[in-house]
């Protein structure tokens, strides 16, 4: 990699292109989020344990890798601000000294330091959350209402799970 005008394009580009794609990234995973948020509710009553198991383990898993890419579209931007002002500057810098300002502004250190809080963070936010709404739940209703919604709701998706394999072919 030169600093020279030449190679703004080649250098840049890349980078740009990376940031661009872990951008759309983050907006599907956001778009992936609401729609199954949207789903849940409208299913909240209407759908089996086992599909409401699995959209709220979506919504938990998109949780958790959220911040990740947010971070990771930030840290990637740094670095091409960094790169950029570096071939912008017209400063002809010695190989050595060139590619350690690259490497350490990509491999940035306080992006090592934040994903531990980031991971501990959003575990225990999710956590707290579902901790909260099943409280929430439990508590409004008394102890037989509550072994009784349980049961019905899994012998439902019970029900539902097999009454489409035991239906017989229509032969008229």
């Amino acid at each position: 990699m030169h600093t020279t005008p030449e190679t703004v394009i080649h250098a840049v580009l890349p980078f740009t292109l990376i940031a661009g794609v872990q951008f759309f990234a983050v907006l599907i995973l956001w778009t992936l989020r609401k729609f199954n948020e949207a789903i849940l509710k409208e299913q909240e009553y209407s759908s089996g344990l086992i599909a409401r198991y699995n959209l709220y383990e979506n919504i938990r898993t998109i949780t958790i890798v959220m911040p990740f890419c947010l971070a990771s579209c930030i840290f990637t931007l740094i670095f091409l601000a960094i790169d950029a002002a570096l071939i912008a500057s017209k400063i002809k810098f010695d190989p050595p000294t060139l590619y350690a300002i690259l490497d350490g502004s990509l491999l940035l250190p306080e992006y090592s330091l934040l994903l531990p809080s980031i991971v501990k963070y959003m575990i225990d936010k999710v956590e707290a959350t579902r901790r909260e709404t099943l409280r929430n739940q439990l508590t409004s209703f008394g102890a037989d209402v509550q072994a009784d919604l349980y049961f019905k709701s899994l012998k439902d998706s019970w029900d539902r799970r097999y009454s489409y394999s035991s239906q017989q072919p229509c032969t008229s």
